[in-house]
């Protein structure tokens, strides 16, 4: 292949410059696109190849490895949005996939594996409150969801997941609620029952719990509400003192 040369190409979704081998981006260079994104770093055959920096037009970067034109290896994204801030390890296909760490605006820290942009399988959740949750979806957890194949096929708003680490601190999972959580309370009720009321207006009731899942409900007096949005990513999290119901 031909040494490359310095130059600027005019290309249809953007202007490229730096090195060019037959007409094509290939060595070191910056295209910025016309929606205002913009790349720069290693290109070959005309595609971002190896490192590079992509800036994003809603204002997230990237810096990391590439593949063909794709987010994939290893790689680091600074979000410019209201719920992640940070995301570092695995990528695949402009996702995070495989090992990594995220870092949420809330304080929220989740460590491990990630599938598809969102936690999945064994995580370590570290919360601002000091809660520590050591998270593994290969193993059997209590859980209101019917089975992984109903999950695979759609998404149930109903499903949650309660998680106990061993402090025997208890963490809900569930699915976002409309509305903001406002001066939370959950009670233990006489049938064995966990009712979370969310607000004034929302009431959420975690029924048919096996036996050994309420005995852990008896030992504390706050426990941590997780709320997640279709993808996974943490909307609302928060504590709820909890009591016997009147």
């Amino acid at each position: 292949m031909e040494e490359p040369a310095k130059g600027k190409l005019i290309m249809e979704n953007g202007v490229y410059e730096g090195d060019v081998v037959n007409y094509e981006p290939h060595g070191k260079g910056k295209k910025t696109f016309d929606d205002g994104s913009a790349y720069e770093g290693e290109w070959e055959n005309g595609l971002p190849n190896g490192k590079g920096i992509y800036l994003f037009s809603c204002g997230h970067i990237y810096k990391g490895d590439f593949i063909n034109g794709e987010m994939t290896g290893k790689g680091k994204t600074k979000y410019a949005s209201d719920d992640v801030c940070s995301y570092e390890g695995d990528y695949v296909n402009g996702k995070p996939h495989g090992i990594g760490k995220m870092i949420f605006s809330s304080g929220n820290i989740c460590e491990g594996e990630f599938e598809n942009g969102a936690p999945c399988g064994q995580t370590h959740w570290i919360f601002p409150n000091g809660l520590d949750i050591e998270d593994d979806e290969n193993e059997e957890t209590d859980s209101g969801s019917e089975s992984d194949d109903d999950l695979n096929d759609s998404i149930d708003p109903d499903d949650y997941d309660i998680v106990v680490n061993t402090k025997d601190e208890i963490m809900i999972v569930l699915y976002e609620r409309e509305g903001e959580p406002s001066s939370p309370q959950a009670f233990r009720t006489a049938d064995g029952d966990i009712l979370l009321k969310r607000n004034q207006d929302s009431l959420i009731l975690f029924d048919s719990l096996p036996p050994e899942t309420f005995e852990y409900f008896t030992k504390v007096s706050a426990i941590l509400v997780n709320e997640i949005d279709d993808e996974g990513l943490s909307v609302h999290v928060y504590d709820v003192p909890l009591s016997d119901q009147p």
